[in-house]
């Protein structure tokens, strides 16, 4: 980036301030209430946290500084349609709170892939640890090397230096904080970016005239077009977001252990249900400020594109690029938003770091381990968490070299998250479904994807962008006879690999799903096992859910299966409720 701006005392001050208070919450916790006395405790919060700081924590994990920065680019790029992706919450938010968190939370589990063991075997749990493990391994490295990005572009520090920085203090935060911080942290971080974006649209659109010039200017640019093309080699398109979207945001709630185990980190059933409710407000509400910060920074360069003339390498550098231009001269903004990635990432990396403690511990350490005695287990975690974190701040160096963040972190969801969801939809869905016909239907999702989204890599499909203009820039960057810059025409070809990435999710879902389907009766076994229904999605609940009234006395399946006895019924899960407890208390327990 060409331009460069230095912190004055006052940024300083705020940046320090913030991280200082993101630091005091996980020390807090390390030391109140007893400390981590156990894993219950280190990892789960002990089942007491309240709905709203729940709520939240699951929207700051997956959405900082990669939304922050990822989501304004898309726009300014591509388009607003990336908007139409947040109203798949209407989807994903009540399949997880009416049909998977039931199970989950009925089952008691630390681990959400210990489900898998109870429902097929143990070497299906192990697949889907160890696809989580490499998942969230390389999402803490994108998410490190966002702010470390921002950092570099607002201060002049080093990427490589900004990058190590933040992953120890992370690392540190973690291993000292246990689940109470980093959700309590994602509590105080999500406000620290909604002080930050907030700020950047209020500046930025005094700055174009008013809101309505905004989205005059993005709809003259292209910015507000809809594209409503079926075909999959389009980028960006309604269905994409529509569609695609819903299968990248469901496996997210559904079975990613970060997500799962902040939901049964509740005090309640009630209580988890509606922090699951939460996310679909929350999420739409977070996605508008991006989507809006997105287009209000075209809005101010419609007319002198900073990539175009060399100002910036890559579109994820248009927001802090933004905010050095427009937001320097104010004192204490730029720290803002700095603050603001930085406790985004904090909070981020350790929900990813403590996931995958919690896995470790849950999956692989009985495999090394018969026994970890109680007084030990909560130090083994904490060892695990600095043992990821040092990892991931390694990898983290890599992702400078591919591209945008955004679809970095689409890809690689989509690619994991459409088969685990499909495994996990057999499991809870149907009843015939066993361990050979899963492993091959997630085997054959794995392969499909994984080989469309290498080929991309290798034979990247060239996407066209929203037009961009230099027509107002200086006269030393702007050329008459280049005034106005189409997007490059798409080049057309029947490769899968132009298959928009958006759709990896769907893709892997499907595959996964029918091949998986039609294995497990080719290897039927002769003799039916009894399965604990307690594994299983109770379809007599969809009468209640719409009102039906019909009352039914046991599971049934979409295959046919036989009603039977539920060895733990929901009531067992409704039995533990007590309404009278407030929905948040200052320190997350009862």
């Amino acid at each position: 980036m060409a331009l460069h701006a230095h912190f004055t005392v006052a940024d300083f001050v705020v940046f320090t301030l913030t991280l200082l208070a993101s630091m005091g919450i996980g020390i807090f916790y390390s030391r109140a209430g007893g400390a981590q006395q156990n894993n219950n405790e280190y990892l789960m919060a002990g089942r007491s946290m309240a709905s709203i700081p729940v709520a939240i924590s699951v929207l700051a994990s997956f959405v900082s500084s990669i939304a922050i920065l990822g989501n304004p680019a898309e726009v300014y790029t591509y388009g607003f349609q990336y908007w139409i992706q947040s109203f798949t919450n209407f989807i994903s938010v009540p399949i997880m709170a009416l049909v998977f968190l039931p199970v989950y939370y009925n089952l008691r589990l630390t681990s959400s892939y210990e489900y898998l063991e109870r429902r097929f075997s143990f070497s299906v749990r192990m697949l889907g640890s160890v696809v989580f493990v490499i998942q969230t391994v390389l999402y803490t490295a994108i998410v490190l090397y966002g702010p470390s990005l921002t950092l570099e572009s607002v201060t002049g520090f080093p990427l490589w230096l900004s990058t190590v920085v933040t992953g120890l203090v992370c690392t540190f935060y973690t291993t000292v904080g246990g689940m109470k911080a980093v959700i309590w942290t994602d509590v105080f971080q999500g406000i620290v970016m909604l002080v930050g974006l907030t700020t950047i649209i209020t500046v930025g659109t005094i700055k174009v005239g008013s809101l309505g010039k905004v989205f005059d200017i993005a709809y003259k640019g292209h910015r507000l077009d809809f594209d409503f093309s079926i075909d999959p080699t389009h980028r960006s398109t309604l269905w994409v977001f529509l569609i695609g979207g819903a299968f990248q945001m469901l496996p997210v709630y559904a079975t990613n252990q970060t997500a799962v185990q902040r939901f049964l980190t509740s005090r309640s059933f009630k209580s988890a249900q509606r922090a699951v409710w939460m996310n679909l407000p929350l999420n739409i509400f977070s996605t508008t400020v991006t989507v809006l910060t997105g287009l209000v920074i075209y809005a101010y360069y419609a007319s002198c594109d900073p990539g175009s003339i060399g100002e910036i390498s890559t579109d994820d550098e248009i927001l802090p690029y933004f905010v050095i231009e427009v937001l320097g001269k104010f004192h204490g903004i730029p720290g803002v938003f700095v603050a603001s990635l930085f406790c985004g990432t904090l909070s981020t990396v350790a929900s990813g770091l403590n996931a995958l403690a919690a896995v470790t511990v849950e999956d692989f350490a009985p495999l090394l381990v018969q026994h970890i005695p109680t007084e030990r287990e909560t130090l083994v975690s904490k060892l695990l968490v600095f043992f990821y974190g040092l990892i991931s701040l390694g990898l983290a160096f890599l992702v400078s070299k591919l591209g945008m963040i955004l679809q970095m972190s689409a890809t690689m969801f989509g690619t994991t998250g459409g088969p685990m969801l499909a495994l996990f939809s057999l499991g809870m869905l149907t009843t015939h479904a066993n361990t050979k016909g899963v492993w091959i239907g997630v085997v054959a999702g794995f392969w499909t994807v994984t080989w469309i989204s290498i080929g991309a890599l290798v034979h990247p499909p060239k996407y066209p962008t929203q037009p961009m203009s230099i027509s107002g820039c200086p006269s030393n960057f702007s050329n008459v006879n280049m005034s106005y810059i189409e997007p490059a025409q798409r080049v057309q070809h029947s490769s899968v690999y132009e298959v928009s990435f958006f759709w990896y999710g769907l893709i892997g879902f499907v595959i996964t799903y029918i091949i998986g389907y039609l294995a497990s009766y080719i290897f039927k076994k002769h003799h039916t096992e009894r399965i604990d229904p307690a594994l299983l999605f109770d379809y007599s609940k969809l009468s209640t859910y719409f009102g039906r009234g019909t009352k039914s006395s046991g599971n049934t399946s979409l295959d046919g299966c036989h009603s039977t006895e539920r060895l733990i019924t929901m009531q067992d899960v409704h039995n533990q409720e007590d309404e009278s407890t407030p929905f948040i208390s200052s320190s997350g327990t009862q």
